[in-house]
């Protein structure tokens, strides 16, 4: 079984593209003969913009994760809704919900005209959502309630994570304690932009010490959060993770 990690929203994008980058995170899981949305971003249009380069149709979405409510996480769910012609899952820690309407700082707050299309999901545990998909329960950190993405299958599990608030021991451990290992790759953010170098230090060490080393960084990581990782880990095992850039998995039986 073949999976794919697409680079949708981030703040960089692939040189020489159409591609627009800026703040958010948004990939693209196709597994299972299924696409997953995690993350849309902050602005609509820019979402819907990278989506038509990259060829993605809305509707080919079978459905969206949003990995908590900060709004460059969050705020474009109303967007990719009207560019679909059905309902579509989403599911969302419960605190990720919005309740100030469209304007709210944070949250998952819809447009009126959107409401109808999006079939609510609230993770509270471990979701399995696919075959080889899984969601981890909510991890608190920063009074910010936070669910990751895991691909399952094989040589040990593959970790998405949108900002990682509660701090990389946490959901190595969270993903440890459900599939016996470790994950062997990272991909996406680890909330270093504007952390103090020794924390940026001590994440690189707890996963070197989980034999998590293949990195695919970007969003909150943040060149000098990535930086530091690759001074503890090297330059081979640490890499950016753009818009356009595009990563190929080969899952074994479950």
């Amino acid at each position: 079984m073949k999976a794919s990690v697409l680079c949708v929203y981030n703040e960089g994008s692939q040189p020489d593209t159409s591609y627009i980058g800026a703040k958010g995170f948004s990939v693209m899981i196709d597994v299972d003969g299924e696409r997953t949305l995690f993350g849309t971003g902050l602005r609509g249009r820019y979402l819907v913009h990278n989506m038509e380069h990259l060829g993605i149709e809305a509707d080919s979405i079978s459905r969206v994760v949003v990995s908590h409510g900060h709004a460059d996480h969050a705020r474009a769910v109303s967007a990719l809704l009207d560019a679909r012609s059905g309902p579509v899952p989403i599911y969302a820690p419960t605190e990720a919900w919005g309740s100030a309407g469209p304007l709210s700082k944070d949250g998952i707050s819809l447009a009126k005209r959107t409401e109808s299309k999006a079939e609510r999901r609230d993770v509270t545990g471990w979701t399995q959502i696919s075959k080889h998909l899984f969601l981890t329960p909510p991890a608190e950190g920063e009074g910010t309630s936070e669910t990751f993405i895991v691909l399952a299958g094989g040589n040990r599990p593959i970790l998405i994570s949108g900002c990682c608030h509660c701090g990389i021991e946490a959901v190595l451990e969270i993903v440890r304690e459900k599939f016996g290992d470790y994950p062997r790759a990272l991909i996406g953010g680890l909330h270093l932009e504007k952390a103090p170098k020794k924390a940026a230090y001590a994440t690189a060490e707890k996963l070197r010490d989980a034999e998590c080393q293949d990195l695919y960084l970007n969003h909150c990581t943040g060149p000098k959060g990535a930086l530091r990782i690759r001074e503890v880990l090297s330059l081979g095992g640490v890499k950016e993770y753009n818009v356009g850039d595009k990563l190929e998995y080969e899952l074994g039986l479950m």
